[in-house]
């Protein structure tokens, strides 16, 4: 199973979480809580977990509604 961060719009808000794809590079899950970047005592790497993070945050806005992932809504 792959993942990787995305911005979520649940309709009353939006976070970024880290979304989970199945075996077609689809999302279907997400985490319950928005991420959060810690890393161990012996390691030094919360930097580079912020600049993946914000890579990722060039990715599609994911929209959530009823707890299911729906298609994009179009742009006006």
């Amino acid at each position: 199973m792959t993942w990787n961060y995305r911005i979520i719009d649940f309709g009353t808000h939006k976070a970024l979480h880290e979304v989970y794809y199945d075996e077609n590079g689809n999302p279907n899950a997400w985490t319950a809580e928005p991420a959060m970047f810690a890393c161990d005592a012996d390691q030094n790497d919360i930097a580079g977990a912020l600049r993946t993070a914000l890579a990722d945050t060039e990715r599609p806005i994911l929209h959530v509604r009823n707890d299911k992932i729906i298609p994009t809504p179009p742009q006006s």
